[in-house]
C-alpha cells in the first residue's frame, strides 16, 4: 500500500493549469480525495472533496437529494455536476425550502465527461432568503450517469461545506 500526494494534480499530471472534475480509474483498489482551496495572506481555506464511486452516481433509475442548503446574507449555495457519460446529460434540478415546498427548478445540460457548477443557485431561480433548504436532482435519460454535490459557502470567510447528493 502506498500514497501519492499532489499539491496540484492538474499541473503535475497534465502540465497545465485549470479546474474541474477528474475521471480517475484503476484495475486495482484505489482511494481518491481532493481539496479545493483559496490561498490568502493568512494561509488557505477550503474543503475536502471525496471521490464519487460508481455506485453513488445518479442515473435515470434514481433521484438524489442534497439537504442543509442556505442562501442569505451569510451563506450561498453552489451546486455542481460531473458527467461520466459520453454524451450531453440533461439534469433536472429542483430547489425546495425547509418545509419541502418547491421554490423553483431548472434544467442543466452537462457536456460529455464535463463538469458544471452553478453559483448562488437559489438566486438563479429567483428565490429570496433560504435556510435549511434542499435540492433534488434526476435525469430522464436512461443512460445518464453523473455525480452531484452542493457547496454551502460562508459569504464572510469563504469557508465551505461539501454536501454530496445522496
Amino acid at each position: 500500500d502506498s500514497c501519492l500526494g499532489l499539491t496540484d494534480a492538474v499541473a503535475y499530471l497534465f502540465n497545465t493549469q485549470g479546474s474541474g472534475a477528474l475521471l480517475v480509474g484503476s484495475d486495482a483498489p484505489l482511494r481518491v480525495s481532493s481539496r479545493t482551496y483559496n490561498r490568502t495572506e493568512m494561509g488557505t481555506y477550503g474543503q475536502r472533496v471525496p471521490a464519487f464511486e460508481a455506485f453513488t452516481l445518479v442515473g435515470a433509475d434514481r433521484q438524489a437529494w442534497m439537504i442543509g442548503l442556505h442562501e442569505n446574507a451569510d451563506y450561498r449555495t453552489n451546486i455542481g455536476f460531473a458527467s461520466l457519460s459520453g454524451f450531453t446529460t440533461v439534469i433536472h434540478l429542483s430547489l425546495r425550502d425547509a418545509s419541502g415546498w418547491e421554490l423553483g427548478s431548472r434544467t442543466v445540460e452537462v457536456p460529455p465527461y464535463g463538469h458544471i457548477q452553478l453559483t448562488s443557485v437559489f438566486g438563479q431561480v429567483g428565490t429570496g432568503s433560504v435556510s435549511f433548504g434542499s435540492a433534488t436532482v434526476a435525469s430522464a435519460d436512461p443512460a445518464a450517469q453523473f455525480a452531484a454535490y452542493a457547496s454551502v459557502v460562508d459569504n464572510w470567510t469563504g469557508d465551505a461545506v461539501f454536501i454530496p447528493a445522496e
